[in-house]
This record gives C-alpha cells, sequence and structure tokens, in this order.
C-alpha cells in the first residue's frame, strides 16, 4: 500500500497509474508500506455525483513486464470504483430516506401529543363568544393558549410564546403548560398566581429560554375581566362603538423566566355589551410580505376597530388580512389569535373602565352562547 499514492488520489480525485513506484517522481517511496516489493499500482477514486471522496480503490504489483497494469486495466478499475460509487450512494439514501420517515413520524406524534395539551374547542360560556386559531408553523411550535376553569364559574384565557421555535421550544410549552393550570388553580388571584409561574420558570433551568405570557381571568357572572401581561404582545380590548385599548407588557411586567420574585401589576376591565378582547402571538405581527414587511401592530388594531365587532368578525378579519399581507409566503413562525368577547344585547351591570393596581407580595373555531334566564 501506498500511502502517497492514497493522498494524491484523495486530493486529486483523479485516478493514477504507474508501473514503476520506486522511480516514480509523483511520490515518496519512503511513505509506502512494504515499498521494497510494490512496482505497479493503480488507484482510483470512489466519488459521489456531487464529487466528493468516498474512499479508494488499490490495486498493486511486484511483477514486471507481463505482470504490470496496462490502461485498460485502469479503465476496468474505473468501471468497478463507479458501480461501487454507486451503490454506496444508493444505500446511503435509502438508510437517509429510512431516517427521514421515522423523524417524521415521530414529529407528527409530537404534533399530536402537543395537540392534545391545546384545547379542543373554545368553551361555552354564558352570554359570550369565544374565536380561536392557532397554526404552527412546523410540526410543533412554541406557541400555547388554553381555557382554564377555575372556582365560582370563573375561566381563565392564557396565551404564552416560549422563545425558539419547532421541538425544543415545544418541550418547553409542554411544561409550561402543566405550571400554567396548577399556579392558577392553586392561587385564586392572578398576580400571585403568575408569580408563582414565573418562579417555578425561573427555577426550571430552560438553557436561557424565557416565554411571554398574559392570562386574563373572567368572571361572566360580574362581567369583569382581570388581566395581567407579562412581556407578552398587547392584548387589545375593543369597545362597542369600535374604540380601541391596548394592554401592553408595561402595565403588567417582564417575561417569564427573566427575573425571580418579579412584582407584577394586574388591569381590571369591567366588560360591557358588544366589548371584545384580541390576543395573539408575534406569528402574526411578524408575518411578512414578499419584501420582508412585517404585518405589524398598528395593522392588528386596524382591523380591530373596525365595524362587526364579534369576537369571530373580528379574528376572521384579523386572520383574512394577514393572508393578504403575506400572499402565500411560507411562514416562518407559530399563529395564535384568540377572541373573547360579551354578547350584544345581554344585561348590562355597569359601563366599562380598565384600571391598575399593584401586585400581591406572595384551525378556526368559534363558540357562541347567549344568556338569558335560567342559564348558568
Amino acid at each position: 500500500m501506498s500511502v502517497s499514492v492514497l493522498d494524491t488520489v484523495l486530493e486529486t480525485r483523479r485516478a493514477i497509474l504507474s508501473n514503476d513506484l520506486q522511480s516514480d517522481s509523483r511520490f515518496d517511496a519512503s511513505q509506502s508500506i512494504m515499498s521494497g516489493w510494490l512496482r505497479s499500482v493503480m488507484c482510483v477514486p470512489i466519488c459521489r455525483a456531487d464529487g466528493s471522496v468516498l474512499g479508494v480503490v488499490q490495486l498493486d504489483a511486484k511483477a514486471r513486464g507481463r505482470g504490470e497494469f496496462r490502461e485498460r486495466d485502469l479503465e476496468v478499475l474505473a468501471g468497478i470504483a463507479g458501480a461501487a460509487a454507486q451503490a454506496v450512494e444508493q444505500a446511503l439514501a435509502h438508510d437517509e430516506r429510512l431516517l427521514q420517515a421515522k423523524l417524521n413520524r415521530d414529529l407528527e406524534l409530537a404534533g399530536d401529543v402537543q395537540k392534545a395539551l391545546l384545547p379542543a374547542k373554545p368553551p361555552e360560556i354564558p352570554g359570550y363568544e369565544v374565536f380561536d386559531f392557532y397554526e404552527p408553523a412546523r410540526h410543533v411550535g412554541g406557541d400555547y393558549f388554553n381555557y382554564v376553569p377555575l372556582t365560582d364559574g370563573r375561566i381563565a384565557v392564557v396565551m404564552a410564546d416560549v422563545s425558539g421555535k419547532g421541538v425544543p421550544a415545544a418541550m418547553v410549552m409542554a411544561v409550561l403548560s402543566g405550571d400554567v393550570k396548577y399556579c392558577l388553580a392553586a392561587e385564586p388571584d392572578l398576580v400571585r398566581a403568575v408569580t408563582r409561574i414565573n418562579d417555578s420558570v425561573c427555577r426550571s433551568g430552560w438553557d436561557e429560554r424565557f416565554a411571554t405570557f398574559v392570562a386574563a381571568v373572567l368572571d361572566p357572572r360580574t362581567h369583569r375581566a382581570t388581566l395581567v401581561n407579562a412581556g407578552h404582545l398587547p392584548a387589545y380590548v375593543r369597545d362597542s362603538a369600535g374604540g380601541v385599548t391596548a394592554i401592553g407588557p408595561e402595565q403588567g411586567g417582564l417575561p417569564l423566566g427573566l427575573a425571580a420574585e418579579w412584582e407584577y401589576r394586574a388591569s381590571e376591565i369591567s366588560i360591557e355589551p358588544g366589548m371584545t378582547l384580541v390576543f395573539f402571538t408575534d406569528g402574526i405581527s411578524e408575518a411578512m410580505d414578499v419584501e420582508d414587511r412585517l404585518y405589524g401592530l398598528e395593522r392588528i388594531e386596524a382591523q380591530v376597530g373596525k365595524p362587526g365587532g364579534s369576537p369571530e368578525e373580528v379574528g376572521r378579519r384579523i386572520l383574512a388580512d394577514v393572508e393578504r399581507h403575506t400572499a402565500g409566503q411560507i411562514r416562518s413562525d407559530d399563529m395564535c389569535l384568540v377572541c373573547v368577547g360579551r354578547v350584544s344585547g345581554t344585561d348590562d351591570s355597569g359601563g366599562s373602565s380598565l384600571s391598575l393596581r399593584p401586585a400581591g407580595k406572595t384551525p378556526r373555531r368559534s363558540s357562541r352562547k347567549p344568556s338569558g334566564p335560567g342559564r348558568r
């Protein structure tokens, strides 16, 4: 075996024939194993279609004269090397197809598991209508939303966006969903519940990942809601006349996982008939058109305030406008949208208002259920 010949073939990716290796000036005979008896050598690279080298085939002999290799021998060896390269490539491609098929099955399973963590349909709330939409950019994603039933007929509408994409973000989302349900059920005060969720995230060691989060606890009996925004995009509150108010993170606090023992603040909302609350993730606000221009918060707010203020009307209007903006572009981020509104014509318990209070230390669907006598 000649190391020098092998190195030359690997470097040049060209076949070599030499009938006097000892005196051939192209090679260093001192780098040949058992070079004393090597005389005739031919070496051919085994190359893939893209030119990369898979290996080499080398034949050598010590005989002179009739035992020497000829050009036709080199051509035969090159043909054998070509057939070997084709067979190896086919075997590698087959292995890659099997691996990709297994990966796709695993991702589909992960997607099914993640869907099981999300609500199968919007909840039925007396006197309220709910519309939601969720679409991951990949098989799985880091967006999360849910409706968590609480004591005394209250219900929490929650939404989160975990930093990153794909399987790692989805795994964090799965852990977060459990923390959210437990803390909301264990702590009746929303500010304290969000504080406990944040402390749990900070202790979890998510490899510097964090999550924006927004939660609104709705009491359909009093038509009041308490909202905490932890670094999430603004929640829009649309009144019956089309006026829009934004409740952003500056009125709530930092994203989950950035600072332990952070003191959050809550916004108190009195919900009048015809009022709609809109929650969304950045897959909507940062959807890009063909020129990489963002859809933007201003455009969302404009769609929220247009005539037709029911949750389904608002939700479908936003989604249709995002679709027009992207014009068929491949989505790079998960999209999540939830609209919750009080049905017009229900009994009013007072005007609408927003206020702040300090924290304590410690696929497109809709549901509509009118309120009426005897419904609880």
